[in-house]
């Protein structure tokens, strides 16, 4: 599950750095991506695994 989180932050950051790069202005996309990305690290659910 660790690893499954860790994988899934790797990939908002690794978009938010290439839509970063290819703008000098944050694009809206850029905003979109941050704020999903956001809405993604507040979630609180937390699933029992075995």
């Amino acid at each position: 599950m660790t690893m499954l989180v860790t994988w899934l932050i790797e990939i908002y950051l690794n978009q938010l750095g290439e839509l970063k790069e290819q703008q000098v202005k944050p694009s809206q996309r850029y905003r979109d991506v941050q704020q999903e990305f956001q809405v993604f690290l507040k979630q609180t659910r937390v699933k029992v695994c075995n």
